[in-house]
Order: C-alpha cells, then sequence, then structure tokens
C-alpha cells in the first residue's frame, strides 16, 4: 500500500539493532507465567543463540566488514547478555527453559564467556559473580535433567517430541490433531508461523493444550519416580 511506502533518508541505521533490543529485554521484567511461554522460550534462545556465537567454538569466524555501522560490539554484547541472564535469574521457568533449549545451550560457553569478563575487566567484580552463579544454578539443573533422563529409561513413542525426540513436557496439539511439546513449536512460530508437518498457517493463538496426554506422561513418570525411590529405599 502507497500509505507503507517509507523513505528513509539513512538506509544503513534503519536496520535491527541488537544491542537496543538487548537493552530493552535487560531493564524489562517479564512476570512468567504459562500464557507468557512463548515469550519466556524466545528470550532464552535468543540469548543463547547470541552467546553462542559470540563465544562459541566458531567465534572466531564471526567476522563483520564494518562495525560501526552496524553496530556490532561484540564485548558490549556479552555484557548486555549477562545482564538479561541475570535480569531473569530467580525465574525458575526461564532458567528451564534455558537450560533446555537443545540447539544451543552449551555450559562450556557460559564458563568461557565468565573467564572472558574476569580477563579483560569487562563487568564489575559483583556483576560477574551474579553471572557465575546464574551458570552454576545452570549447571545443576542440567545435571539434575540428565540423571532423570536417565532414570526414565526407554521412553513411549507417543510421549516423544516428533521433532526433537525427547519427553514432551508441556504437549500441546496443531489444527491437524499432531501433538507437540510448547517449547519446540513456540521456537519454531518465531521465525515461522506455518505448520512443520504440513506448511499451513499457523500462530501461538492457534494451539491447544493436550490434557489428556499431558496426563499420561505425568503418571508416567511419577511411575518411574516412585519405582527409583522404591529401589533406592530397599
Amino acid at each position: 500500500p502507497k500509505s507503507l511506502n517509507l523513505k528513509v533518508r539513512d538506509p544503513a541505521r534503519f536496520h535491527f539493532d541488537p544491542k537496543l533490543l538487548l537493552t530493552l529485554i535487560a531493564k524489562t521484567y517479564i512476570n512468567f507465567s504459562s500464557e507468557s511461554t512463548f515469550v519466556e522460550a524466545g528470550i532464552a534462545q535468543m540469548l543463547n543463540y547470541f552467546i553462542f556465537q559470540l563465544a562459541g567454538p566458531k567465534s572466531l569466524n564471526l567476522k563483520v566488514r564494518d562495525p560501526a555501522r552496524f553496530h556490532f560490539d561484540p564485548k558490549l554484547l556479552l555484557t548486555l547478555i549477562a545482564k538479561t541472564y541475570i535480569n531473569f535469574s530467580s525465574e525458575s521457568t526461564f532458567v528451564e527453559a534455558v537450560v533446555k533449549d537443545i540447539r544451543s545451550f552449551k555450559l562450556e560457553v557460559f564458563h568461557k564467556v565468565a573467564h572472558i569478563f574476569h580477563r579483560e575487566r569487562m563487568l564489575p567484580d559483583d556483576v560477574i559473580a551474579q553471572f557465575e552463579k546464574f551458570t552454576q544454578r545452570c549447571e545443576e539443573l542440567a545435571a539434575s535433567l540428565a540423571t532423570e533422563e536417565e532414570d526414565l529409561g526407554e521412553i513411549p513413542d507417543e510421549f516423544l517430541d516428533p521433532i526433537t525426540y525427547t519427553l514432551m513436557e508441556d504437549p500441546v496439539l496443531l489444527p491437524s490433531g499432531q501433538a507437540i511439546d510448547r517449547p519446540n513449536i513456540t521456537r519454531h512460530l518465531l521465525s515461522d508461523q506455518t505448520d512443520p508437518f504440513n506448511r499451513s498457517h499457523l500462530t501461538v493463538d492457534m494451539l491447544r493444550p493436550a490434557t489428556d496426554l499431558k496426563e499420561k506422561i505425568d503418571a508416567w513418570r511419577q511411575s518411574k519416580r516412585q519405582k527409583r525411590e522404591d529401589m533406592q529405599i530397599s
């Protein structure tokens, strides 16, 4: 439409600025709840992706021809990412979303970033300590989840997410009737608002809780926990 025909005086400045986005998120408090899973998962995955790209094994390959033009300042971005993690660290659901991001969450990257902060004196000591505390919390949760997964043993196929093949914890139904774990489909919808199985239009408000399936999964997990506890007592 003609009303959307914008004239930009300086096209180089008309683009996404990750520093601005991270600053806004870092200064904003979001009360996470079951209704805000979409936002929660999106923030956790965005932060994990950014920190992995900036400090992961391939970070040295990350080069920008004109850093100033594109507001690319790796050190500043790392500090903003760390402050954002810290800002939401009191929310257990956020920490869980960070750890369960199987695509980008890597503990070794968090440890490396903490080392960089100390070496380069990029943040005050108390802020670095908060980031290290958050990293430790993530490490403990990751270890706990790994132990639980090992104790569960073989998972029934109907309880597995069709994309990641991991146990679903918050299954939802797509309009087609396909069940999928909520965090995985919300992550997909952040960049592609289509059903990943048939490519039909899909938005987060079209998802329906798979209540019966969740009850079955919860009952199965509880039976596994009870069996483990009985074995420990005996």
